[in-house]
């Protein structure tokens, strides 16, 4: 019965490997492992299942002692092929509004900066998403080979003791912005291409260009600044500005209180919505109320701030959210702002007094209608 179990599973991981000298079709191999099976169970069921569970002992040992017995697993080989049909059938616009979930690619710049970006995107993704990690190292591959070969095992072995299923790649570049767009446009998983793009905050990136440039790619733009990082995992605080940048500002923020570093800590999230009038208060209370409601997100505080005359909004987020965990605030076509000065000032003015920030230029709209 295995020996047509293992012609089968090799004949449908058409494994090129795979060559017997009698070569049967698969169906024929898959016929003959049931019928063995089905002619043990006539005879004797309780032999059949005492079978079966020897032949799995068998197995297990032989799988584990790997290193005296060279093998290799015909599962490798079906869980490849698998997998290559599972990407064939996934189109571009696989996820509508209702279905949305962020596949993400992320640049790290700054090593100071990069066990936050690893925390904050595996929260984010929280065993329901793809996430992809690209650790930029300045300079040229003929000096940097050995910088690079460490970060690398330092970044894998990170990520093997904090179990977390995120795909780190190393790049040595000598110019970060051609970089970050090339790797922008270019990366996809099979056919599915990654709808979120972080990237870690720097002085000398054109985040206004890059900005823009996602957004014209079709997908929504995040920028991360650390200044003292996360430390309490227990308060987010989102700046809704509108229903495309608020809503994915939310999503994220629900994303992260679903993993496991936070779920620990019972957290929080505080909706914030600026009105310039009185009068739109209640109407904006109502409006931050209805949409909570009806995403069924639990554990929200919905907060609605009428702006003072001449009062800075950067002066309303540092006063209400300086000592949350995170922030998560929504700007509106950050891509648009004129010059790169514009664009780092707005950013710094928003973020110099907030622990751990995540900027937010959406491209999807997510409808918060469940299913």
């Amino acid at each position: 019965g295995w020996i047509n179990g293992a012609a089968f599973l090799e004949k449908i991981s058409k494994n090129p490997s795979y060559r017997p000298t009698f070569n049967a079709p698969s169906i024929i191999s898959l016929f003959g492992m049931l019928a063995c099976y089905f002619v043990m169970y006539l005879f004797n069921p309780w032999v059949m299942l005492g079978g079966i569970a020897f032949q799995i002992i068998v197995f297990i040992i032989l799988t584990r002692n790997h290193e005296t017995i060279k093998m290799e697993s015909v599962w490798e080989g079906v869980l490849f092929q698998l997998f290559r049909s599972i990407l064939n059938k996934i189109e571009t616009n696989y996820s509508g509004k209702k279905n949305w979930r962020p596949t993400m690619v992320s640049f790290s710049l700054h090593e100071q900066n990069r066990n936050l970006m690893i925390s904050l995107i595996d929260s984010i993704s929280s065993n329901r998403s793809i996430m992809k990690l690209y650790i930029l190292i300045k300079g040229r591959i003929s000096k940097k080979s050995i910088t690079k070969k460490n970060t690398e095992e330092q970044v894998h072995e990170h990520l093997k003791e904090n179990e977390m299923g995120i795909f780190p790649i190393c790049i040595i570049t000598q110019n970060y912005k051609s970089t970050i767009e090339t790797v922008i446009q270019s990366e996809t998983i099979g056919n599915l291409s990654l709808n979120t793009v972080l990237i870690d905050y720097d002085d000398r990136l054109p985040l206004h260009e890059i900005a823009n440039i996602s957004s014209k790619l079709r997908k929504n733009f995040l920028i991360l600044r650390n200044k003292s990082g996360i430390t309490n995992f227990h308060k987010i605080d989102v700046w809704w500005s509108s229903p495309t940048n608020g809503n994915l500002a939310l999503m994220i923020a629900h994303l992260v209180t679903l993993s496991r570093q936070w779920k620990e800590h019972n957290p929080v999230i505080r909706v914030f919505n600026v009105v310039a009038h009185k009068n739109d208060y209640h109407a904006a209370r109502e409006r931050l109320h209805r949409m909570v409601t009806t995403s069924r997100i639990e554990n929200v505080e919905c907060n609605v701030i009428v702006k003072k005359k001449d009062e800075e909004m950067s002066k309303i987020i540092s006063k209400n959210s300086s000592f949350a965990d995170l922030v998560i605030i929504g700007f509106s076509k950050l891509g648009k702002v004129k010059a790169d000065q514009e664009c780092l000032q707005r950013i710094r003015e928003y973020t110099n007094n907030l622990n751990a920030s995540l900027i937010v230029s959406a491209h999807y709209e997510i409808d918060f209608k469940v299913n």
